[in-house]
């Protein structure tokens, strides 16, 4: 899971951090893999490395189903 916060340009803006507190992401989702990044579209800061943590995602989801039906088949 991520969570993208944007408007981090924004001088009364939440934190990541503050964030992250509000929504209890360190008790309530401790057992998914989850990042929170700040963004600023209007910068650009941040959105590459939510990109980056996408596709670095998806493709270890990919492999790991890739993997796991390879195994079957084997077996």
């Amino acid at each position: 899971m991520i969570i993208v916060a944007n408007k981090q340009d924004l001088p009364d803006c939440y934190s990541t951090n503050e964030i992250a507190e509000i929504f209890e992401l360190y008790h309530n989702f401790k057992h998914i893999k989850w990042y929170i990044r700040g963004t600023s579209c209007v910068s650009g800061e941040g959105v590459n490395e939510c990109m980056d943590w996408v596709i670095e995602n998806c493709n270890h989801k990919q492999n790991e189903e890739i993997i796991s039906n390879r195994s079957k088949k084997i077996k």
